[in-house]
């Protein structure tokens, strides 16, 4: 009996030495989520290895997000306000056509269940990441990247705006049955599919971590080149890149910039700017007066200047309101309160929006992008399956940055799935009732003659160099 019992005890030591052989060799190549409270290393130990202090850590990591939001958020942009009208607006007679208003209620429901899949997938990697990002800078970079996609790129990617315009639009056109079942479908859709994205988000992290390293180094770099290469396209298949001299001494310095009236360039358009509204080429004629010369700003580089702008400040508006100065536990509500904030604003905007003037090309941009950006439908979905079915506590990049705020309620998974709901319905008939979505009020060429006090017009010449000499 001895023997049986001293031949199990060696068996038992040989199958604990071979799991922690196996569990260091995963912490080593494959992934790192066997054992992972073995990675973290004390305080002694951290500074045996040089080691930067806790301080210097979080002030390094929160550099890395920020960025990481901000070239998201334009990298969103770019993508569906520029690449993705590409695919899907006609191109007839120079002129860039918005796609008809089924396609449009088609792509916002596609593009918001996408949206709540990757939404699910970087939650995982993210919870899957977030312990041992201080020991190990794989870890590091999957959970800053996984932050940045959500918080910057699926942000502008999803919104609560679209919903209920393209949900008034299906009611005016197949009744109002079909409007409400399409904003159930968004809802109901987006856990389904947040779900799947959190399984398989999990499935990938554990068996193909090299890969997820591989997604995670290469996406930034992605990012910043597709918004170079868009930014280059911009400004040499635009019109109006050249910069002819003006004469009339000006004072030195910035003595002003011109703006056409009209919110879209009068030539053919080579790029789209924005899915609803393919045919603006940005702000013509804008032009920086230095001294003596003139430099006319490329109108399609400038308009997704301002595109990209308006997305990245949406993008941090909701970061800071949502993740810096309340917890956890109080996020529904503060994306509720940033939902609805989004929706309004994004009524006042095109209600105040005017063909007959030249910023109505930036207040539209603001309704889209910024409003866009502010409002998070799969950020929602999340919050609402998470309370529900449960998930580990969360850390994030900017949790020290100062006290959180504990005032906001905290609302269950089924009160913000009623409260979203009902934000979606009463937006829809409230379009209905009064068509506020302006679709056609940009026409091509549009101009006024209207022109503010500080804006003073130059005389165009032909491009050369004039060099007054002077003794």
């Amino acid at each position: 009996m001895r023997d049986v019992e001293l031949s199990s005890v060696g068996h038992w030591s040989s199958r604990q030495s071979n799991e922690y052989r196996t569990q260091v060799r995963c912490k080593q190549s494959s992934s790192p989520f066997d054992g992972a409270d073995a990675g973290v290393s004390d305080g002694s130990a951290a500074k045996a290895r040089g080691a930067p202090s806790p301080t210097t850590f979080d002030s390094r990591e929160r550099l890395q997000f920020w960025r990481s939001v901000l070239e998201n958020a334009a990298a969103s942009e770019v993508a569906v306000n520029v690449c993705l009208p590409c695919f899907v607006c006609a191109h007839r007679a120079g002129v860039w056509e918005a796609p008809s208003e089924a396609v449009l209620s088609s792509i916002v429901l596609v593009l918001n269940l996408v949206g709540c899949f990757l939404e699910g997938f970087f939650k995982s990697t993210r919870l899957l990441s977030q312990t041992m990002r201080r020991s190990q800078v794989a870890n590091q970079l999957v959970f800053i990247t996984s932050q940045g996609v959500s918080e910057g790129f699926l942000n502008v990617l999803t919104s609560f705006p679209d919903i209920s315009g393209s949900a008034a639009t299906v009611a005016l056109s197949q009744g109002t049955v079909r409007g409400v079942l399409y904003c159930i479908a968004q809802l109901l859709g987006g856990i389904a599919v947040y779900r799947l994205g959190r399984d398989v988000g999990w499935s990938c992290a554990q068996r193909h971590w090299p890969a997820v390293l591989r997604f995670c180094g290469f996406w930034p770099i992605f990012c910043r080149g597709l918004v170079l290469v868009s930014f280059l396209a911009m400004v040499v298949l635009g019109p109006g890149s050249s910069a002819p001299p003006a004469r009339g001494g000006g004072a030195v310095g910035l003595a002003g910039v011109e703006a056409s009236p009209g919110g879209a360039s009068s030539s053919p358009s080579t790029l789209p700017l924005d899915l609803h509204a393919p045919h603006l080429q940005g702000l013509a004629n804008v032009r920086i007066v230095y001294d003596e010369y003139t430099f006319t700003v490329p109108p399609l580089a400038l308009g997704l200047l301002v595109g990209i702008a308006m997305s990245a400040s949406g993008a941090v508006v909701a970061t800071l309101f949502c993740s810096v100065l309340f917890p956890e536990s109080s996020r529904p509500f503060a994306r509720f309160a940033t939902n609805l904030a989004a929706t309004v604003l994004t009524l006042l905007a095109q209600a105040r929006v005017d063909p007959s003037d030249w910023r109505s090309f930036v207040v539209f941009k603001f309704a889209t992008s910024f409003c866009g950006a502010l409002s998070a439908f799969s950020g929602t979905v999340g919050d609402i399956v998470d309370a529900y079915w449960g998930s580990a506590a969360e850390e994030t990049s900017v949790d020290r940055v100062m006290a959180k705020k504990g005032w906001l309620p905290l609302i269950s998974a089924a009160q913000n799935l009623f409260a979203h709901l009902s934000l979606t319905l009463v937006v829809m008939f409230i379009t209905m009732a009064s068509d506020a979505v302006p679709r056609e009020i940009f026409a091509v060429g549009a101009a006024s003659t209207q022109l503010r006090p500080w804006i003073r017009e130059q005389e165009s010449f032909p491009w050369h160099l004039d060099v007054a000499s002077e003794v």
